[in-house]
């Protein structure tokens, strides 16, 4: 992980400052809206977790890197994006002798993209965002009351530890725009506004800061082991996309 963050993080960087300053490869100018629904895989920092329960008799360990679902919206206010994005990171369980821990995650971001290139059959962008994440740890015994007195006789099967805190992230990304139907002029006559489907993919990476203790029912029961979001993102995208562009 380590060696692909010295690798990804500079050239993103590097892509977002230049999609900041430079200009816009573009004959026309776009405005307009779109969403869309992705998955990918989300790169999360589980090191330190995982060799805690390596401590643990007969305790499997968790991937660092999995599979994420979410949607995100952006409106075009060229040759600005700005809009967000929410996602959840599939349910991991790893097994013990006698008991389970699942482990939960999302987030959600407030992006500022620019666009790097723009025509109607698509545009490439590059973005930053600032948002939150959630993380949830439950540690469960594989038994299960056999009955709801027995439940109260003996409570605590389950313990849900939990933490948040802040993430940025920086990315470039690219949609195929498949126009459906034809382009109606509006206004005058050098505008042009239409719809269609998208098709991209995004990529990325995600730093995480300030993130909290674990916390059970909001007490703070420690800060090992540390569980975050640090790491590369890659997704790919379907949505719909409602355009207008105009001949400068």
């Amino acid at each position: 992980m380590k060696r692909t963050s010295c690798l990804v993080v500079p050239v993103l960087l590097l892509v977002l400052l230049l999609g900041l300053s430079g200009p816009v490869w573009s004959d026309e100018r776009a405005g307009g809206g779109f969403g869309m629904f992705f998955l990918g895989s989300q790169g999360t920092q589980l090191d330190d977790l995982n060799r805690f329960l390596q401590t643990l008799s007969g305790y499997e360990t968790f991937r660092s890197s999995y599979f994420a679902l979410g949607g995100g919206g952006y409106g075009i206010i060229y040759p600005w994006l700005i809009g967000g994005e929410g996602f959840g990171v599939l349910e991991q369980t790893a097994s013990g002798m006698d008991s389970r821990a699942q482990l939960l995650m999302g987030a959600g971001f407030f992006n500022v993209g620019r666009l790097l290139y723009s025509r109607r059959s698509g545009f490439l962008y590059a973005l930053a965002g600032f948002g939150g994440g959630h993380i949830e740890l439950t540690v469960s015994r594989k038994t299960v009351p056999a009955s709801v007195a027995e439940a109260f006789a003996g409570p605590g099967h389950s313990t849900v530890l939990q933490k948040d805190g802040m993430l940025l992230q920086v990315g470039i990304g690219g949609q195929k725009v498949l126009p459906i139907g034809a382009a109606k002029r509006k206004g005058d006559a050098q505008q042009e506004c239409g719809g269609g489907l998208l098709f991209g993919f995004q990529v990325g990476y995600v730093f995480p800061f300030g993130f909290s203790k674990w916390k059970v029912d909001e007490q703070i029961i420690g800060a090992t082991p540390e569980v975050d979001f640090r790491g590369p993102y890659v997704r790919i995208s379907i949505g719909g996309i409602g355009y207008c562009f105009k001949s400068d």
